[in-house]
C-alpha cells in the first residue's frame, strides 16, 4: 500500500500472541493497530490495550475501537495512554421514502438507513477533552 499509511484492523484481536503480532506489524511498517484488546468490547479489553500501548513505545499507534463512546472515551484515554480512537457511533434512521412497497410493509428494517449524527461526534470529542 506504500506510500499510503496502513492500519491493521481487528483481525489482530484474533491472533494467538498479541505481543508477537505487535512486533511483526511494526516490522512490516504498519502505522497503527485497531484493537479492542482481544475482547468484543474495548472496555473489557482495556488492560491489554494499555499493555500494548506501553510495549509499542512509539513504534506503532495503538487505536482502541469497538465500543468507544462519549461515556467511556475519557476513561479509555486515561487507562491506556492512547491518543487515537475509533468509534463508528452507528445508529439507524427511518428512510425518507414515501412509498412503501406492499411486500415490505412489515419489514421496518427495509426502510431504515445507517446514520452517524454530527452531534454525537461533537459530544465524543468534547468528552475526551473534559478534565
Amino acid at each position: 500500500a506504500y506510500p499510503m499509511g496502513v492500519t491493521f484492523h481487528r483481525a489482530f484481536d484474533r491472533c494467538k500472541d498479541p505481543f508477537i503480532a505487535l512486533e511483526e506489524l511494526i516490522e512490516i511498517g504498519c502505522e497503527r493497530i485497531l484493537t479492542s484488546g482481544q475482547k468484543p468490547s474495548v472496555v473489557d479489553g482495556v488492560d491489554l490495550v494499555a499493555e500494548l500501548n506501553k510495549k509499542a513505545d512509539d513504534g506503532i499507534i495503538i487505536m482502541p475501537g469497538s465500543g468507544v463512546r462519549k461515556e467511556n472515551i475519557k476513561m479509555l484515554a486515561e487507562k491506556t495512554g492512547c491518543v487515537e480512537f475509533h468509534s463508528s457511533l452507528r445508529s439507524k434512521t427511518k428512510s425518507l421514502m414515501q412509498f412503501v412497497h406492499p411486500g415490505f410493509v412489515d419489514s421496518e428494517e427495509s426502510y431504515t438507513n445507517n446514520a452517524i449524527s454530527a452531534e454525537e461526534v461533537r459530544e465524543l470529542r468534547v468528552s475526551l477533552k473534559r478534565n
